[in-house]
């Protein structure tokens, strides 16, 4: 019994991905830093160009890519209702958003 458990555990999904995959994969990850260059809203672009190149063809850059861009887009949604929020009070609200605008980036 505890040879078959051993056995359902070793899976091929557990090898650690090499060369290009895991290239692609950092690259997934660093491609957001073009929301500097890009007006912030780069910072989905950069994942999104490299999931969509690489989603079939490496499916560990692809996963990687996917979740970089989750994240990225969960930051500028956050970031941009910060700014609403600024907008609506008139930047009375900003004693309230600067720090948690600085919480977030960090």
């Amino acid at each position: 019994m505890n040879d078959e458990v051993q056995s359902q555990v070793g899976s091929e999904t557990d090898v650690a991905p090499v060369g290009d995959e895991r290239t692609w994969a950092v690259l997934g990850h660093v491609s957001a830093l073009s929301g500097f260059f890009t007006g912030g809203f780069g910072c989905a672009l950069g994942p999104l160009v490299v999931w969509l190149v690489k989603r079939d063809t490496l499916p560990f850059a692809g996963d990687q890519a996917k979740e970089a861009l989750n994240f990225n887009i969960t930051m500028l949604i956050a970031g941009v209702a910060l700014v609403f929020f600024t907008l609506i009070t008139f930047g009375v609200g900003a004693l309230l958003t600067v720090p948690l605008g600085l919480a977030v980036f960090l």
